[in-house]
């Protein structure tokens, strides 16, 4: 073989060979390349995808209270278990802060008739700490999302065990209302002023309590049925009278609406009858549907929250 071709052909070999190799490396790395760029494409539309805002939260309605409100069954041994023909059979269901309520107490009844959403924080015992009980609950609601931008009513139906409440009572009963200053006034003040930063479209409103006497006529004891049994208690009449004038005036002073559950229920007391017309039970009281003495019955919760439909309407 003539020896000046051997060194060009070697070297065209070893051309074509490189040349080769460096297309198989390319060939491989194509794959790689494009799903490099895919995944860069999607992070940047992940990064640069518009952020859906949090929708407004609130139920329609919100209810603080005691145990006027909540009504619940209670063990037949606790001090203020009721003494009906139905007291303790119904099952109690959760309020939206944990508390055992009944299933058709004025709270629901009120909410079923509007047709709204609603969140009941009333509990036994709410207010035995004056000002924190109230307080604290209103600061639950808010947290949970119950009591927002989108509350149309809240409802505050608070005061009967509050000690604060009955020094205001006190001063009504002896005529000498305003001359103290009020530490019930101020915890609605602080409650008013917390509900509207958390829901500033509702409308706040207090409700007193209903009917318990007649005058100063009240029936502790009713066991027979259709009759029931006045025993007059000097003063209490004044009481009653002085209570729901201490819950008014505490919305009057904050600038809310009263709903006065007492005249709105006058002559449904624990001395109405017949038995099916009492909204408030004796103490021993055996011809009435209800879970707790001296609360509402059966009858008295689905009455009150027809009444309070109608009311915030």
């Amino acid at each position: 073989m003539n020896s000046r071709f051997l060194r060009p052909m070697r070297t065209t070999r070893l051309a074509t060979r490189f040349r080769n190799s460096v297309n198989s490396v390319k060939a491989a790395k194509a794959p790689v390349i494009a799903l490099t760029a895919a995944a860069a494409c999607a992070a940047g539309m992940i990064a640069t995808a518009p952020t859906v805002a949090a929708q407004p939260s609130g139920k329609d309605l919100v209810v603080f209270g005691d145990s006027f409100t909540a009504n619940p069954t209670l063990p037949p041994n606790h001090i203020i278990a009721g003494t009906g023909p139905t007291s303790g059979s119904r099952v109690p269901v959760p309020g939206a802060g944990g508390c055992p309520q009944d299933a058709e107490n004025w709270s629901r009844v009120a909410a079923g008739i509007l047709d709204v959403s609603m969140a009941d924080y009333s509990c036994n015992g709410l207010g035995r700490v004056p000002r924190t009980d109230l307080i604290n609950t209103v600061v639950d609601a808010t947290n949970k999302g119950d009591l927002g931008p989108t509350t149309r009513k809240v409802v505050l139906m608070y005061g009967g065990l509050d000690v604060l409440q009955w020094v205001d009572t006190g001063t009504h009963v002896l005529g000498v209302a305003g001359s103290l200053p009020s530490g019930y006034q101020a915890t609605i003040t602080d409650a008013r002023d917390r509900i509207r930063a958390a829901a500033p479209n509702a409308e706040i409103v207090m409700a007193g309590y209903p009917e318990l006497g007649d005058g100063d006529n009240l029936c502790v004891i009713n066991t027979t049925p259709n009759v029931p049994a006045p025993i007059t208690v000097p003063g209490a009449g004044g009481i009653e009278m002085a209570l729901q004038s201490s819950i008014r005036t505490a919305a009057d002073v904050n600038g809310l609406r009263f709903i006065d559950m007492k005249a709105l229920t006058r002559g449904h007391g624990t001395c109405a009858a017949p038995d099916s017309q009492r909204y408030v039970s004796g103490i021993f009281d055996t011809t009435s549907d209800h879970n707790m003495k001296l609360h509402p019955t059966l009858e008295g919760s689905r009455a009150m929250g027809r009444i309070m439909a109608d009311q915030l309407r």
